[in-house]
Parts: C-alpha cells; structure tokens; sequence
C-alpha cells in the first residue's frame, strides 16, 4: 500500500521545502538486527521521544545536533545520566537508528551487564575468538547501556577499561547511558566509586553530559504514555501540513 503523504516518493513538500517523508525514517527488522536493538525499543525514535520537561526538551536539541553536525566522526559521544525511566534508553537507541538511516553508518546497542555476563561466557568457553567484544571495539557507533548501574568486580572493571580504551585511542565514539552521575549527586550514586580513574577520564574527555531528571515514565502507566503519544503525533501532523 502506498504511503498516503509521498505516494511512494520519499519526499513531500510543506510551506515550499521538500523534506523526507517519515515513511523513510522506518528501519527494517534486518536493520534493527544488525544494530542489536531490543525487542521493547524496536518502534523508538526522535520523533516519539516523550517532550515531559524542559530537560527533555533540552536532551532532544542537544541529540538531535550531535546528529546533523555530525559529532561522532570526531569520536565524540554523549552520555545520558538521571533517574531510571526518564527516557535515556529511548535516545541512546534513537541516535543509532537515526544516524544509520541518515549516513549508512553501523552502531551497536548492548545491555553493559549483559555484555560482561556474554565476554565471560564466551571465554570461559575458551573461545579462539571472541566475537561480541570484536564487534564491540570495531563498530562505528556503540551504545553502552546502563553502564555503572551495579558494582562491579575487578574483571568487569578490566573489560569495561579496555574497551573504552580502545575505543578512545581509535577515535570511535560511544553514548552511554546510566543511572550514575560522574560526579557525587544527593539523589544518585557516583560513577567515580564504581569505576576506574583512568575509565572516568577518557568519558569526561569525550562524552558530553546530558542531564535528564525527572519521574519514572514507565511508571506513569500504559495510558498515560498512549495519552502523551497521541497529543505530539497530532502536534507533529499539525506542523507537518
């Protein structure tokens, strides 16, 4: 079926400048595989990111201008701290649809925990090659998610080192998100009791700091969130026509 704004073009044309239809902007389940997006994140995108605060606002804007002015080639990151539920996955994910759709260029999510939890695996399978940590260090774009959100060994610490190392020394960029300023915060605990100096460093140096606070969105319930979506869809529309 055709799709009803471009006909199939990809391209429609509002108050005389022609744009990409949003039709483009849907990534395909092969796409969402190759990027090693989550189930529950597969629909997530910028444009139905949750506007609940100025913060929000704010995160948006600083996202979507890392985005156009192309920050990553430089090997610069961006890394997302607040509360849990406040939509920092949601934005990690976005950026690496957006920019494979926008440039072709590959990014990479993955769970920080889960990753520990599999490069063990994977070597207590005495492994010749460890695979996931090859795709970790060699992708353009990677996404650690919820980095520092629980204590770790210092195996963990070792294998978090190295990869934020490597990564740093070869101009790769990551976006992280995590529940843990870098610095002591009343409300949160501090990335600096749970990681490495050095670790801490190379983000500071490369990682811009976005600050998303708030309440729990998830906990706002199904309803709520459907009430919110629709009214920025229509708002979207609106402006769009």
């Amino acid at each position: 079926m055709a799709c009803e704004k471009c006909m199939d073009t990809g391209w429609v044309e509002t108050n005389g400048f022609v744009r990409k239809c949003i039709c483009q902007r849907k990534v395909s389940k092969e796409v969402i595989k190759a990027l090693n997006i989550p189930k529950r994140y597969e629909d997530v995108s910028l444009e139905n990111f949750l506007l609940l605060s100025k913060e929000h606002k704010k995160a948006l804007s600083i996202v979507k201008s890392y985005i156009e002015l192309k920050a990553f080639q430089k090997g610069n990151g961006l890394m997302f701290v607040g509360p849990p539920g406040t939509g920092k996955t949601h934005l990690a994910v976005s950026i690496i649809k957006e920019i494979y759709t926008k440039y072709g260029i590959k990014g990479y999510f993955i769970n920080t925990i889960s990753m520990l939890f599999e490069v063990k695996k994977l070597y207590e399978e005495r492994k010749s090659e460890n695979s996931l940590l090859k795709e970790i260090l060699e992708v353009p774009i990677l996404v650690l998610d919820d980095l520092g959100n629980e204590r770790l060994s210092e195996w963990s610490k070792d294998i978090i080192h190295y990869i934020i190392s490597n990564r740093y020394n070869d101009m790769k960029p990551i976006i992280i998100t995590s529940n843990s300023y870098i610095n002591t915060q009343n409300d949160l605990p501090s990335l600096e009791e749970r990681l490495s100096p050095s670790i801490i460093s190379r983000i500071k140096s490369t990682c811009k700091l976005v600050k998303i606070k708030g309440t729990d969105i998830r906990s706002k319930g199904k309803e709520f969130l459907e009430k919110v979506k629709q009214l920025q869809k229509a708002k979207r529309e609106a402006e769009e026509q």
